[in-house]
């Protein structure tokens, strides 16, 4: 019951932060913008998007073989996919240890190299927001202080290991410090493909290349916060406000957030869809799984 009411109020937040946002904005000119788009700014989205996606696959299949768990590429392809069909419909973290269930293993392996992987990029969004702050905001340069704490906590490792708690969830044989690393070189492939997305849809418009670095590393870190359905209307609201500060329109700053999430997360996830609801044999068998998986994580 607890984990229906968090995903209620998850979605009724999404629904008051998109209203929130369209608050000041002409439809019409959103729809306008969106389906104006040249056609070579669609594909090379939809080329950065493919990027995205398949660094994104391969950055699964590494976390799962570095937790030590044997898969095929087929179930780790099937469990990718549906992963972002879960991520939409199951609140919190609940949806990536549903894909987790279709996944053979032990689901401490399972769990440790999931949290393995979300640590990893929080360290690397708490690097780069130091910096990010301090583009948009110059006069507060003390904030980079921000930037160091990552770092000194992957140098911590080793002794935090060490903890009685902590090692609890360890897997033997895990070089942490190196899994941690890669993961984050990994997520930074995929931030830097959805900054390029960005850059191509304000190509023309006049706003410097090292800004949007920083806007997208803003809107990254708002949507890592759980508040909403899958981050829907905190990156809008957060785009909106950003670039709204360098001249950009609030149709244009709230349409691109839209059509990069599209790319990035809507098309697969319609294909992950598609995979839970006919294109396996044993769908109710894999549904329950799921279930099962995820009731066990939350106890």
């Amino acid at each position: 019951m607890k984990k229906i009411i968090i995903y209620f109020v998850q979605l009724l937040i999404s629904i008051l932060l998109i209203i929130w946002a369209f608050g000041g904005v002409d439809y019409s000119s959103v729809k306008e913008f969106i389906f104006d788009l040249p056609k070579y700014k669609i594909l090379l989205i939809l080329l950065l998007a493919s990027i995205n996606w398949t660094t994104n696959f391969y950055y699964y299949m590494f976390t799962l073989k570095e937790s030590k768990i044997k898969f095929t590429k087929k179930e780790a392809l099937i469990s990718f996919l549906v992963g972002y069909a879960l991520r939409l419909t199951i609140p919190g973290g609940y949806g990536e240890v549903g894909k987790l269930a279709l996944i053979r293993g032990k689901i401490k392996n399972k769990l440790t190299g999931y949290m393995l992987k979300l640590i990893a990029e929080f360290l690397l969004l708490v690097f780069m927001l130091g910096f990010a702050i301090v583009i948009l905001y110059p006069e507060n340069k003390y904030l980079l202080l921000i930037s160091i704490l990552p770092i000194l906590f992957v140098l911590l490792i080793p002794i935090l290991r060490k903890i009685k708690y902590i090692n609890l969830l360890t897997i033997p044989n895990v070089k942490y410090q190196k899994f941690i690393i890669i993961n984050s070189l990994f997520a930074l492939a995929l931030y830097i493909t959805f900054i390029l997305q960005y850059q191509v849809i304000l190509w023309e418009y006049d706003i410097a290349f090292i800004k949007i670095i920083a806007i997208c590393i803003v809107v990254l870190s708002a949507v890592g916060i759980p508040i909403s359905v899958a981050g829907i209307g905190v990156r809008e609201n957060v785009s909106l406000f950003f670039l709204a500060m360098y001249g950009i329109s609030e149709n244009i700053a709230i349409s691109i957030p839209m059509i990069v999430f599209a790319f990035n997360g809507l098309i697969p996830a319609f294909i992950g869809a598609l995979i839970l609801l006919f294109g396996h044999n044993k769908n109710i068998f894999i549904k329950n799984r799921i279930i099962n998986n995820i009731i066990n994580y939350g106890k």
